[in-house]
């Protein structure tokens, strides 16, 4: 097994999993509405040249991608950079003791 498997980048992370079977193979599980996009297909390229004949691929709906487990990695980040942001704005309103929020 694999000690850190390669993981696509931030813009198609939600599109694309990586994960690795107990035979040893990666299985890259792709969305279907994806699986033209350039930077999928460069990623899936990238993978498939550094692991020559080790790796497959599935393409899922959306809600089956969701479902494909995400690696456990102790530097990920606990929120996505959208309620990242969100979060910023109520700590900010909490620190002006807002009483509400409103986004325009």
């Amino acid at each position: 097994m694999l000690n850190t498997l390669p993981q696509p980048d931030v813009d198609i992370a939600r599109f694309v999993r990586v994960t690795q079977a107990e035979d040893g193979m990666i299985d890259i599980f792709i969305a279907d509405n994806y699986r033209e996009d350039f930077k999928v297909q460069h990623f899936v390229s990238r993978v498939q040249k550094a692991f020559p004949g080790r790796t497959r691929w599935a393409s899922l709906s959306l809600d089956e991608i969701d479902n494909v487990a995400l690696p456990q990695s102790g530097d990920a980040p606990a929120h996505s950079v959208n309620q990242q942001r969100v979060l910023s704005y109520f700590r900010k309103a909490i620190a002006l003791s807002a009483s509400d929020v409103h986004f325009t």
